[in-house]
């Protein structure tokens, strides 16, 4: 979520950038961006006043990890069950909490 000021402009930062495919997504309110997480990616730092209660930037991150994708090829190619799937699924989560 990001509130903008609109007095700030298009050059006051706070862009998403990719930058090994040269794309800068300008901030603005309401946008979703979705890439490759491999793929080099950051935030332009936001020129702004501290003291200025209009400006709020949040995100949220939802990640697949890779083995997700591989189970499911498996169940598509009927190699395993789905329930079989969802078992490895919770194990591969508790492993990465560990």
């Amino acid at each position: 979520m990001t509130i903008c000021d609109l007095s700030l402009g298009k050059y006051a930062g706070g862009n998403f950038l990719i930058s090994s495919h040269s794309i800068k997504v300008e901030a603005a309110t309401d946008t979703v961006v979705v890439w490759k997480p491999k793929a080099c990616h950051g935030t332009s730092l936001m020129d702004r006043d501290p003291g200025n209660p209009m400006i709020v930037q949040a995100g949220l991150t939802i990640v697949t990890p890779p083995g997700v994708s591989r189970l499911w090829a498996g169940v598509l190619q009927k190699k395993e069950t789905l329930e079989e799937a969802r078992r490895k699924v919770l194990k591969l989560e508790s492993h990465e909490i560990e």
